[in-house]
């Protein structure tokens, strides 16, 4: 079956998000140290508020049923929230490369909640890409990964995060669909940064500014703009793929770190990151071919 335009568009959102997201982890480790989690959260989703706004004030008015707006805000604080908090906890111990792994585990998650709430049909051909993207992950980061290093609870935290991921990406889809990208964007990231907002500005958030490095400074900026622009293109590709074949593009994040290190940070690279990241191409394709990409009936989550 050929892809559709719509579909061949819906995979280069995702695949650009999952090099994104990677991308954000390298910057998110680099001042991990000098940030604490909740108001590095709350600035990155407070530049990205700012970089929807102007599409936000173009759109129009907005039509959101009394029954839907809660389970919208409650997805945002779930996606930019606890997966954000969770992750930067995680990334306090864990190196970039096996964190990112981790985080990758996300669309096994998506797939067993897919399947368990009825969202997904099973597919041999679904499971094989991502077990195959997988093994490829692990060929690209062995040298990375066989050098562990880290705590347990730092591992847990990067773990619960893919979870979160893998929830907010089954959940927003039927929201998606009936309101648009860009409705669902703004009002989630919107109550995120509503409430992230309280213990961030007790804690001072912006007396801090003062001490931030251009380095900081500039980390702030790049998550903000790419998590604005990023978490529009996530939700339009969940419009035309299924759960578990958008988070399966989040298995680009390690690849792009590694990359990232290799450009920045003269990391050596070796064959076997090429072999892997044929082999992690040969899954994805699998995993996000139409006739296993688009999913059954809709589902509310409440």
């Amino acid at each position: 079956m050929i892809p559709s335009r719509r579909h061949r568009l819906a995979m280069w959102c995702a695949a650009a998000t999952g090099i994104q997201v990677g991308a954000a982890i390298v910057a998110t480790r680099a001042v991990v140290d000098d940030i604490d989690p909740v108001p590095l959260t709350f600035l990155r989703y407070l530049v990205g508020a700012c970089v929807l706004a102007p599409f936000v004030s173009r759109a129009g008015t907005w039509r959101f049923t009394a029954r839907d707006l809660p389970p919208i805000a409650a997805l945002g604080l779930v996606q930019f929230g606890l997966l954000i908090v969770l992750l930067t906890v995680g990334l306090k111990t864990v190196p970039a490369a096996p964190g990112a792994l981790v985080f990758a585990t996300s669309p096994l998650f998506a797939l067993a909640l897919g399947i368990g709430l009825g969202r997904e049909r099973w597919s041999a051909g679904k499971a094989a890409g991502i077990g195959l993207a997988l093994a490829g992950l692990a060929i690209v980061l062995g040298p990375s990964v066989a050098r562990l290093s880290g705590s347990a609870l730092g591992y847990l935290a990067i773990a619960g995060a893919a979870g979160c991921a893998a929830i907010a990406s089954v959940w927003s889809r039927p929201y998606v669909r009936r309101y648009g990208t860009l409705p669902v964007s703004a009002v989630a990231m919107a109550v995120t940064v509503a409430v992230l907002a309280v213990p961030a500005l007790g804690g001072g958030v912006f007396n801090d500014l003062a001490g931030f490095s251009a380095r900081d400074v500039a980390a702030v900026l790049f998550l903000g703009i790419g998590s604005g622009i990023g978490y529009v293109m996530w939700l339009y590709a969940l419009k035309s793929i299924a759960a578990s074949a958008v988070t399966s593009y989040l298995m680009l994040g390690p690849v792009t770190a590694l990359l990232l290190g290799a450009l920045f940070l003269d990391e050596p690279l070796s064959v076997w990151a090429a072999v892997g990241t044929v082999v992690l191409a040969g899954g994805l394709w699998l995993t996000t071919r139409p006739s296993d990409a688009v999913s059954g009936g809709e589902v509310r989550i409440r």
